[in-house]
C-alpha cells in the first residue's frame, strides 16, 4: 500500500501541475496522507533549482495549513476519527507520550518534532486533542516546516544531482541538524532563564539592575545571548532584511537584560562593519594614500561622505525619536513585510545599471542614495536594503550598489556607535564593555564569510528571495507577537 503511495506521489512530482499537486500532498499529509511531501520536493527542486524557494514555501504553507485539519481532528474528534488515524499508522503510543512534553515544554516540542521525519499528523492531532494554543501552534508549525523544507531545498539548489541520494537515504540526519539548531535557539532562551535564576553579588538597586542590566556581571546567560546575537548581527548586517528588527525582536524575544539605550544593538553592528574594512582593506588604503592627488581616489570618498550626511544630520536631530522606535518592537514585522513588497517591486522595474564604478556617481546621485538610507531609521526597514533599492532606482548596477551599501555602512555606522556611546556613557559600566566585545567579535567573525557571498548571490540571482523572507518573518512575527 505504501509503495503505491510512494508511486503515485512520484508521478505527481513530474506533472505538469506538480506544483499544485505538491500543494495538495503537503496539505493532507497534515492528517491522513502516509507519505511526507519530501518524497515531490526533492525531484521539484533538482528539475527546477532555480524555483527552489518558491517550491519550499509551497510545501511549507500547505503544511501548516493542513495542520489545521489535523488540529479539528484532534479537538472535535479525537475518540473516533482521530484514534482511528493513530491506530492505522501505529502512533497511539506515542500520541499518549506526547502531553507530559507538551506540559513541561509547550511549543518548543512542536517545533522541534515538526522538523523532524516524525509523522506531522501525530502532532497536529495531538495539538487539537490536548488543546494546545491555536495561534502559538500555528507559529511553532511554520518555523517547524519551514526550516526543515527549506534546509533540504537549499542543499538541493546548492549541490545539484550528487547531494540527491544523501538527502535521500539520510533524511534523518539531515533534520538532525534542524532540530540541533532549534536546540541552540531554546538554549538561548532557557540558559539566561537558569542563569538568571541564580544568586548574584547584591551590587546596588536589584531591582533596577534587573531591568537596565546596569550593575550585572555578564553571566552565562548574557554570554550566550550575545554570542547569538552576534552571529545574527554578522549573519544580517549586509542583507537586505534588516540586522536591527532582527536584534529587536531577537532581543525582546530573549528577554535577557543587556547594555542599556539599545548601546549594544548598535555598538555590535561595527563588527560587520570592521569585516567590511577588512575584506576591502586595499581599495581603502588606495583611497586613504592617493587622496591628495588622486581625483578618481577623491570622487570615492566624496561619494560616500555626501550620502552619509543626510544620516549624520537628521541621526543627531532626531535621536530621542530614534531612540523611542528601537525600543518598539511592534514597529518592526510590519516595516519587514512593507519593505519585501517594495522590494519586489523595485525589482520588477527595468534598471539600465548605468552607474557601474562608485567614483562615477555625481554629487546628486550620491545625495540621494544617502536620502534612501535615512529611512532605515525606521526599525525593519534596513540601511543595506534602502540604499540599494535606492541605488537601483537611480541607475546604480546591482553589484555596485550592493558595494556602496558596504561602504556607506563604514562612516554611518561608526557614527552611530560613537554617538550611542556618548549618550549612555554614564549608565554603562565594565561588566556592559565585556558584553559588547563578546558580541563584537562574533559579528566581525560571522560577517566575514557572509560579505563575499551575498555580493556573488546578488548579482546572479537578486533581491527576491531576501523580500519573501522578509514578508514570511515579517508575517511570522506578527503571529508570534499576537500569540504571547
Amino acid at each position: 500500500m505504501l509503495q503505491r503511495f510512494y508511486g503515485w506521489a512520484m508521478d505527481k512530482a513530474m506533472h505538469r501541475h506538480a506544483m499544485a499537486w505538491l500543494a495538495v500532498v503537503s496539505f493532507i499529509e497534515s492528517s491522513i496522507f502516509p507519505i511526507p511531501p519530501d518524497i515531490m520536493l526533492i525531484p521539484m527542486v533538482l528539475a527546477a533549482p532555480t524555483r527552489w524557494f518558491r517550491i519550499a514555501m509551497v510545501c511549507t504553507l500547505s503544511s501548516v495549513a493542513g495542520g489545521y485539519v489535523g488540529y479539528a481532528i484532534g479537538y472535535f474528534f479525537m475518540g473516533t476519527l482521530g484514534m482511528a488515524i493513530l491506530d492505522v499508522f501505529h502512533l497511539t503510543e506515542k500520541f499518549y507520550a506526547f502531553k507530559p512534553l507538551v506540559d513541561q515544554y509547550g511549543v518548543w516540542v512542536i517545533i522541534v518534532k515538526g522538523a523532524t521525519p516524525i509523522p506531522y499528523k501525530l502532532i497536529t492531532i495531538a495539538a487539537g486533542a490536548f488543546d494546545f494554543d491555536l495561534l502559538q501552534f500555528t507559529f511553532a508549525s511554520f518555523i517547524a516546516r519551514a526550516m526543515r523544507f527549506f534546509l533540504i531545498a537549499a542543499l538541493l539548489w546548492k549541490f545539484g544531482p550528487t547531494i540527491r541520494d544523501f538527502v535521500e537515504k539520510r533524511l534523518k540526519l539531515v533534520t538532525t541538524a534542524v532540530v540541533v539548531l532549534i536546540l541552540l535557539a531554546i538554549a538561548a532562551v532557557k540558559l539566561p532563564e537558569y542563569f538568571s535564576a541564580m544568586p548574584v553579588a547584591p551590587m546596588g538597586d536589584a531591582a533596577g539592575a534587573a531591568v537596565s542590566g546596569q550593575g550585572m556581571d555578564m553571566g552565562m546567560g548574557q554570554f550566550f545571548a550575545a554570542v547569538f546575537l552576534g552571529l545574527l548581527e554578522g549573519l544580517t548586517e549586509f542583507l537586505p532584511i534588516s540586522s536591527t528588527g532582527h536584534l529587536i525582536l531577537a532581543v525582546d524575544f530573549l528577554a535577557v537584560p543587556m547594555p542599556p539605550g539599545k548601546t549594544f544593538e548598535i555598538v555590535i553592528q561595527l563588527g560587520a562593519i570592521v569585516a567590511v574594512c577588512l575584506l576591502y582593506w586595499r581599495r581603502l588604503w588606495r583611497a586613504a594614500a592617493d587622496f591628495a592627488y588622486d581625483p578618481v581616489e577623491r570622487a570615492f570618498v566624496r561619494n560616500i561622505l555626501i550620502a552619509f550626511f543626510p544620516a549624520m544630520v537628521i541621526g543627531a536631530l532626531a535621536y530621542p525619536l530614534i531612540k523611542r522606535l528601537l525600543s518598539a518592537p511592534e514597529v518592526v514585522p510590519v516595516m519587514l513585510v512593507l519593505g519585501g513588497i517594495a522590494i519586489l517591486a523595485i525589482e520588477r522595474m527595468r534598471h539600465e545599471g548605468r552607474y557601474r564604478r562608485i567614483e562615477d556617481f555625481s554629487s546628486g546621485l550620491s545625495l540621494k542614495i544617502g536620502l534612501f538610507q535615512v529611512l532605515s531609521m525606521i526599525p525593519g526597514v534596513s540601511r543595506s536594503g534602502a540604499t540599494i533599492m535606492g541605488a537601483l532606482l537611480v541607475g546604480v548596477e546591482r553589484r555596485t550598489a550592493a558595494e556602496f551599501s558596504f561602504f556607506l555602512a563604514i562612516p554611518t555606522m561608526l557614527g552611530a556607535a560613537v554617538y550611542s556611546l556618548y549618550k549612555n556613557w554614564d549608565v554603562l559600566n565594565f561588566d556592559d564593555a565585556g558584553i559588547i566585545a563578546t558580541g563584537f567579535v562574533v559579528a566581525l567573525l560571522t560577517a566575514l564569510s557572509v560579505v563575499r557571498l551575498f555580493l556573488s548571490f546578488v548579482s546572479r540571482h537578486g533581491f527576491a528571495i531576501f523580500a519573501w523572507y522578509r514578508i514570511v518573518m515579517g508575517g511570522a512575527m506578527m503571529v508570534w507577537m499576537l500569540a504571547r
